[in-house]
């Protein structure tokens, strides 16, 4: 896949995962929350791949950039190729908060 497939895809996830922290969680069904894990697991296996690879310094400079263009609301800025590694424990925090339906800011992981 190419550089810009998977920027866009980590792009998905972190919007997904900023757009979490909002009231309109609570309204996921077990498809959408099945597609938000498969999605963390992607970046989990994105930043797996990445470990001790030439590319991982221009792909976490890449990372960074998305994340200050992307105007998030929910997620602070700290984003990086390492926090995408715990992607689906952050998701299961976002799991958790809906069972108690309550929003969720998330900052950094």
């Amino acid at each position: 896949m190419s550089l810009d497939g998977v920027l866009r895809n980590i792009y998905t996830y972190i919007h997904l995962l900023d757009t979490s922290g909002l009231a309109d969680v609570s309204k996921w069904n077990k498809e959408a929350l099945d597609n938000a894990f498969t999605w963390a697991y992607y970046c989990e296996e994105v930043n797996h791949q990445s470990k001790g690879k030439p590319y991982k310094a221009d792909l976490e400079e890449y990372i960074k950039e998305l994340v200050t263009k992307a105007k998030l609301k929910n997620i602070n800025g700290c984003l990086d190729l390492d926090s995408l590694g715990k992607a689906s424990s952050w998701l299961r925090q976002v799991q958790a908060s809906m069972k108690g339906n309550c929003a969720m800011r998330l900052f950094c992981f």
